[in-house]
């Protein structure tokens, strides 16, 4: 049950949300109780919620006040639209489960998304949905921090990874696209996890993909896959798995490095396709002993 008060007076009179008194994991907000619509979400109103893991905003929301949802534990995702102004200073800090962003840019507006992809450093995958289609995007971790320098008496600041850059791509009009998937080749140097889902995003989003990104992003797949498909399974990832085996973008090393963990995990499904990957792995030399004559 959602906690919430009466803001504005006379006819412009709304509902913002403060809390709730339940510990459900589905955390939907409606567009309007008793009669009102629902324009705020308080600041504080979840926060050390910990057992929210998914949260839907409505189109008519306006605002999420800061701290809303800061540090949920078990928070996965949040579904929005580009009706909101903004997330308040540090919405969804410390929210450390928190992978995927649903975005619905009703009015082509991406400055809500701006900032929240700037309020935190995690790695984020979102889902875009759009008059003209679906997009996605995997943005990368980054840390930000400060080296002391003790012969200088100074600290310097510094940047690693590559979440800046690739946030760097949303406009308030949308994803640069060209700008978003030239960076591949930087990210390819980076580990698996950084890199795959970037590739998996594009792929399986095709929206606006030229041919060259998607060769390049195909390559790195499939000549990575002895390190892709093992994490991926680890991950329990079976959907991006499933999509790999589709395209043909597992390679039998990578089957075979993965079948004792989708075995472990009990997935049939998951160890059929992996055993039909691997019937293309060359069989293994003999050798031969003199002690065999």
């Amino acid at each position: 049950m959602l906690t919430y008060k009466i803001s504005g007076s006379g006819a412009g009179q709304y509902i913002t949300v403060t809390g709730r008194d339940d510990a459900s994991p589905d955390l939907r907000i409606p567009e309007a109780l008793e009669g009102l619509p629902v324009l705020e979400v308080a600041s504080h109103a979840f926060e050390h919620d910990a057992a929210v893991e998914s949260v839907r905003l409505p189109a008519t929301l306006e605002m999420v006040g800061s701290f809303a949802f800061y540090n949920c534990a078990a928070l996965r995702e949040i579904y929005f639209s580009d009706s909101i102004g903004s997330f308040g200073l540090g919405a969804i800090r410390s929210s450390e489960k928190l992978t995927d962003l649903h975005f619905r840019a009703d009015r082509g507006r991406y400055g809500v998304l701006i900032g929240l992809l700037e309020d935190v450093e995690i790695a984020l995958t979102v889902h875009v949905a759009m008059k003209e289609g679906e997009a996605c995007f995997h943005f990368p971790a980054y840390v930000r921090g400060f080296r002391e320098d003790t012969r200088a008496r100074a600290f310097h600041s510094f940047i690693e990874g590559q979440g800046v850059a690739y946030r760097e791509t949303v406009t308030r009009k949308g994803v640069d696209i060209r700008s978003y998937d030239r960076l591949f080749p930087r990210a390819a140097g980076d580990t698996w996890d950084v890199a795959a889902p970037i590739a998996l995003a594009r792929l399986r989003y095709p929206w606006q993909l030229a041919a060259k990104a998607e060769t390049d992003y195909r390559e790195y797949l499939l000549n990575r896959s002895a390190e892709v498909v093992p994490g991926l399974v680890s991950q329990g990832r079976r959907e991006d798995i499933l999509f790999l085996a589709g395209q043909d973008l597992i390679s039998p090393e990578g089957a075979s490095r993965s079948l004792e963990e989708a075995t472990r995990r009990g997935d049939a499904e998951l160890v059929s396709v992996l055993m039909n990957a691997k019937k293309d792995q060359p069989p293994a030399a003999e050798v031969f002993s003199l002690d065999d004559w």
